[in-house]
C-alpha cells in the first residue's frame, strides 16, 4: 500500500487516476457511512498527505454528484472544527508563554 501511496504521490496524471481506481474502495468507501470514509480519509492523509491530494484530486471520477456532495457536507464542518481547535491551541500556547514571561 505504501508504495502505491509514494506512486500516487509523484505518478503523472495517467498513473495517478489508475492508483485512485485501485486505491478508491479502501480509502473512499461510497457504500459505508460517511463515519468510516471520513476515517479512511484521516487515514490517508496522516499516511501520506501529498498522496492524499492527489488520491482526492481524482476520486471524483468514482464518484456521483450526491456521494461527492454528502461527503463534502459531512467533511467541511469536521475540518471547520479542526482548524478552530487548532488555533485556539495556538493561542492558549501564546497567552500561556506570555503570562509566563511576565511572571517569570
Amino acid at each position: 500500500m505504501d508504495d502505491l501511496l509514494a506512486r500516487l504521490e509523484i505518478g503523472s496524471s495517467v498513473a495517478a487516476r489508475r492508483i485512485v481506481e485501485l486505491l478508491f474502495n479502501s480509502y473512499m468507501p461510497v457504500d459505508k457511512p460517511l463515519e468510516v470514509q471520513l476515517t479512511r480519509a484521516i487515514r490517508l492523509v496522516r499516511t501520506n498527505h501529498a498522496a492524499a491530494r492527489k488520491f482526492y484530486l481524482y476520486a471524483y471520477l468514482h464518484m456521483g454528484l450526491a456521494q461527492t456532495s454528502q461527503f463534502n457536507a459531512f467533511l467541511l464542518p469536521v475540518l471547520c472544527l479542526n482548524v478552530m481547535y487548532f488555533h485556539l491551541r495556538k493561542v492558549d500556547l501564546l497567552v500561556g508563554s506570555l503570562v509566563r514571561w511576565l511572571v517569570g
